[in-house]
């Protein structure tokens, strides 16, 4: 009898035995029956004889990956777990299905194109539901990665110097990279942060008054940020090169107000700058063209000037002085004197700059009109001309100056405009190896600057290379203070 009855309940039919086996599509009527789902591959159960739902291991989630998924959405998603089931296997991410749903087996599933969902952490929010018995487990959404700078400039720099640490970067766990464009030569960035650091590389042009920045090069890039959800960002950025000083190496002076005997030339050889009657040679800030104070010449009554002393070979009458240049700003108090310039008066009033005291002299006369003398080689002084009025100099205003000479002449720029060139001839073997701001000739005081020079440059060089200015077109006037760095 005991075999008859198990005999009884291993039976092939569908109906009216507890245990069965059959095919999907075979469904039992006898509530509470069992039966190996043929099709599945799997036991079942019947509650109330139609509906069958799956026995055994409970469906479980184990990993995802990617492990933050995306706030926008539209990602692929692969859940690692167990009891996964094709056909009778659902999912949703805080109760919004994804747009499709693939069980590759029993222990994964591929979900794509995700639902968008508010940057939070929803607790049991992913769900696997497999023939009516859930897993869950939660999951976190992340926005686009946030740059903690706004987009721009992040500096200009002058060339060959630090960047310091330029802050370019975003949010935790971010990746950066420069995708368009490209950091100035010298620079790089840091992936993990999106900071810039580095020494910015020299500025290769050779614009002849790099102040004003029309020299200055710019690099525009832009920074792609993502995060590790594949999520991007991107922010347009720039970093100014500016340019510096293209004759940097032959600078053999330079004072940019302040010490008058502070010499910033770059030269490897320039010689020092001293004072001569020191005690109404001063700094001043009440005039003054940039920056704090300027450097005062008190001419009147008394000789006042700055000698800058120079190598052999650079002295007036040698080759190597071919091309110098004497430029900055000017500011006369007061003319005093009244000579005049002609062929039976070689000098002016107040000098620019001199060689010497007698050598080589640009100076004013009594109407303000700009001159030139030097001694020639036959050791005599030699009227050489004066500049068209145009050039004049008043009283009680700044201006730009800049004079330029060649083997042949020297030429006259005053704000910016040509004036014109006066001719020039073999100087006096002679000539000190010096020259002489502020003061000319005999140092007597109706001869030496009354007022005041700010930005003061002086290049010395024998090649037409290193000319600040060329051809006889009007310059740029500077409306910042010098850039004394070498490219």
């Amino acid at each position: 009898m005991a075999i008859d009855k198990i005999t009884q309940l291993v039976s092939t039919s569908t109906e009216g035995t507890k245990l069965a086996s059959g095919t999907t599509a075979q469904r039992g009527s006898t509530a509470g029956q069992v039966r190996l789902n043929t099709t599945l591959g799997r036991f079942e159960g019947t509650t109330d004889g139609s509906a069958f739902i799956a026995l055994g291991t409970v469906p479980s989630i184990t990993s995802f990956s990617p492990s933050t998924l995306s706030s926008a959405g539209g990602e692929t998603v692969v859940i690692t777990g167990t009891g996964f089931a094709v056909g009778l296997t659902t999912v949703t991410l805080n109760g919004t299905a994804p747009s499709s749903i693939t069980v590759n087996s029993t222990t994964q599933i591929t979900i794509a194109g995700t639902p968008a969902k508010s940057a939070a952490t929803y607790t049991d929010g992913m769900v696997v539901t497999v023939d009516g018995v859930q897993a869950t487990a939660s999951f976190s959404t992340s926005g686009l990665p946030a740059f903690t700078t706004a987009a721009g400039s992040l500096g200009s720099f002058q060339e060959q110097t630090s960047v310091g640490t330029l802050v370019g970067g975003s949010d935790v766990g971010t990746s950066h990279v420069v995708t368009t464009g490209s950091l100035p030569s010298g620079l790089s960035i840091a992936s993990a942060s999106g900071n810039i650091t580095g020494t910015i590389g020299a500025n290769t042009n050779t614009a002849s008054i790099p102040e004003n920045g029309t020299g200055d090069v710019t690099s525009t890039f832009t920074i792609t940020a993502t995060d590790a959800e594949s999520q991007t960002s991107t922010r347009q950025f720039t970093i100014g090169n500016k340019q510096g000083d293209p004759v940097f190496g032959n600078t053999y002076f330079a004072n940019t107000g302040g010490t008058p005997t502070t010499n910033l030339g770059g030269a490897s050889d320039k010689g020092s700058a001293t004072i001569g009657n020191a005690g109404i040679i001063s700094s001043h800030s009440s005039i003054k063209k940039f920056g704090s104070d300027a450097v005062l010449f008190n001419g009147t009554g008394a000789a006042a000037h700055l000698d800058v002393a120079v190598p052999a070979d650079r002295a007036f009458n040698e080759s190597n002085a071919n091309y110098l240049c004497f430029e900055g700003w000017g500011y006369l108090s007061n003319n005093t004197g009244n000579l005049t310039w002609g062929s039976s008066t070689s000098y002016g009033n107040q000098g620019f700059l001199a060689a010497g005291d007698t050598y080589m002299s640009i100076s004013i006369d009594g109407s303000g009109r700009v001159g030139f003398y030097q001694y020639n080689s036959s050791s005599s002084a030699d009227y050489r001309g004066q500049w068209a009025t145009t050039g004049n100099i008043s009283t009680g205003a700044w201006f730009h100056f800049l004079f330029q000479t060649s083997p042949t002449d020297i030429k006259y720029w005053k704000d910016g405009t040509y004036i014109g060139s006066v001719g020039r001839v073999a100087n006096n073997s002679g000539t000190p190896h010096q020259y002489r701001i502020g003061g000319s000739l005999n140092n007597t005081g109706s001869r030496n600057w009354d007022g005041a020079f700010d930005e003061l440059r002086l290049t010395v060089s024998g090649s037409s290379a290193d000319a600040r200015a060329t051809g006889t077109g009007n310059i740029t006037v500077p409306t910042e203070g010098l850039r004394l760095y070498t490219t």
